[in-house]
């Protein structure tokens, strides 16, 4: 698969964690913003069973079915137990906000749910964003991008933080641990030739809160719920579905899918038809 190729020479992860371990409030709370925003919580559509398939959705499929179908992945980290672990097929989900509100989602279901949050995004050695969400409201996000605006580092809405102050975390008080993580990892000679430094403090995190690579390190979510579904449900990975336009297309029987053309790669999502609250 292309996406498996690409992903051995760039490292791209987007982690949400949240400061609780209730599975069950955290899904009722993302369901229940997401059916108040217009969205309808569906069943996983049946894919397709032309084996070429499966193929196109790793490569093309999952960014362009962005505008019809949503993912969200939960798993409780049996690591350390106060932290919940989301994953989602669009992490603008996390940053961008709720019409008619300024804050980002994750600060509103961090205050819902009553815990801490944070969202650590990053990119190869050029991209870093940490977006934390207290529990009372106050968001920080700190980090680089190169997205300027008046001479000032902007993510969406929401000035960069450059100067960590030798933190990592800025808002949120957690464990000795996670201030730790940009700390050098032992690694064997191989893993540290072809490991980046944000790779290093990625999977330092990773080390800390979870056992299932394939869902930490998934960033194609959409792909990973058909392509590995058996590996996601043993390690108890709980599987969200919301369709998010085109709701004229039925997903229990697939017609979902019926949105794209799959012999013609070039095809591209029907945006006239798409219901897209990000703002």
């Amino acid at each position: 698969m292309f996406n498996e190729y690409l992903g051995k020479f760039i490292h791209l992860n987007s982690t949400v964690c949240i400061r609780s371990h209730n599975a069950d409030l955290i899904e009722q709370t993302i369901t229940n913003s997401l059916i108040n925003e217009g969205f309808v919580k569906i069943s996983q559509p049946p894919f397709p069973s032309h084996p070429g398939h499966i193929a196109w959705i790793s490569t093309y499929l999952s960014y362009r079915m962005n505008p019809y179908i949503w993912v969200f992945g939960l798993y409780p980290s049996p690591i350390d137990r106060e932290w919940t672990i989301i994953k989602a097929s669009v992490p603008d989900t996390f940053y961008a906000s709720r019409k008619g509100n300024s804050y980002p989602r994750l600060s509103d279901w961090a205050m819902e749910i009553g815990s801490d949050a944070f969202l650590y995004h990053v990119r190869e050695e050029k991209y870093r964003i940490l977006l934390e969400a207290a529990e009372y409201g106050e968001i920080a996000v700190s980090g680089f991008i190169d997205n300027f605006v008046d001479n000032k580092i902007m993510f969406y809405n929401e000035l960069v933080i450059q100067d960590f102050q030798d933190k990592l975390f800025l808002l949120l008080n957690v464990p000795e641990e996670f201030q730790m993580l940009e700390k050098e990892i032992p690694v064997n000679e191989k893993q540290k030739l072809n490991m980046t430094y944000i790779e290093k403090v990625d999977r330092n995190l990773f080390r800390l809160l979870c056992d299932c690579e394939d869902f930490w390190f998934s960033h194609n979510l959409l792909y990973d719920s058909y392509a590995k579904s058996k590996e996601f449900n043993n390690f108890g990975v709980k599987l969200l579905f919301f369709q998010v336009g085109a709701f004229e297309l039925d997903t229990d029987s697939g017609e979902i899918w019926k949105a794209f053309d799959f012999s013609d790669w070039r095809q591209s999502a029907d945006y006239e038809r798409v219901n897209l609250p990000l703002t």
